[in-house]
């Protein structure tokens, strides 16, 4: 069985917290921004394969870039995500959006999912990097 992946299902207080909102000087349709998603897991998250049920885990994404294009209409020719600024930050080992979520209920994605072959070796064989500690206080809206 199928399942339509539902993220705003699965974490009903999602805030993107975008900021630092940036036009292109080569093309003005392109806004860059930055993103530092938050939200707490209390609906399942439904992915291709499978349905993960709620933990009440409350998501914090490292920051993110993005770059969205519009054509002269406003609507969105190209949308690009995923773009980890800060690896170390979070409580998703890294990972943001769909990856971020998985992740904190608690089906992390495979390196080989994730990464380049030689990235994962490289991991593997190289020296850890630790994943630095979340602050307990609330996040400010601007990172």
């Amino acid at each position: 069985k199928k399942y339509l992946f539902s993220f705003r299902a699965a974490f009903p207080d999602l805030n993107y917290r975008a900021h630092d909102f940036r036009l292109v000087s080569e093309n003005p349709l392109t806004v860059r921004v930055t993103l530092r998603t938050t939200g707490t897991m209390r609906g399942e998250l439904k992915l291709r394969s499978k349905v993960l049920p709620p933990t009440g885990v409350q998501m914090i994404c490292p920051p993110e870039a993005v770059s969205i294009t519009f054509d002269e209409k406003g609507q969105v020719l190209k949308l690009c995500t995923g773009f980890t600024m800060d690896r170390l930050v979070g409580n998703t080992g890294g990972l943001c959006g769909v990856q971020g979520a998985a992740y904190v209920a608690g089906a992390r994605p495979s390196e080989w999912e994730i990464y380049p072959p030689t990235v994962v070796l490289g991991r593997f064989f190289g020296r850890p990097v630790y994943q630095l500690p979340e602050p307990k206080s609330i996040l400010s809206p601007f990172p």
